[in-house]
């Protein structure tokens, strides 16, 4: 993992694995957020197997899929409707981190 802490609130990371979940929780996030839409790349895990993971260790899970160099203002819209109803601090992830950085970003500005 490649974190960075853009805000008390909110963390990014790069794409997880299964075995982070339980340093993510030891981390003190309360939230994962998935910004990767399933089967982006060849060995990704799926969103519903990291959210089990989650789970298991009494994390919260959002799907919040949006593709690659391609946000848009409704994904910005939707993203700051998200944050306010899930447990904080969040780590949210996808590829490197920079799509889950962009829409915090442009959530900032609207």
């Amino acid at each position: 993992m490649n974190m960075k802490r853009l805000a008390e609130e909110i963390s990014v990371t790069s794409q997880i694995d299964l075995s982070d979940v339980s340093k993510i929780k030891r981390m003190g996030f309360r939230t994962i957020m998935c910004n990767r839409p399933d089967g982006e790349d060849a060995g990704q895990p799926a969103f519903n197997d990291v959210e089990k993971e989650a789970e298991k260790y009494g994390l919260s899970f959002v799907f919040f899929p949006v593709d690659s160099g391609a946000v848009n203002s409704e994904d910005v819209l939707a993203f700051e409707r998200v944050i306010p109803e899930v447990e904080t601090p969040i780590l949210a992830y996808c590829r490197s981190g920079a799509r889950c950085e962009t829409l915090w970003s442009l959530s900032r500005k609207s």
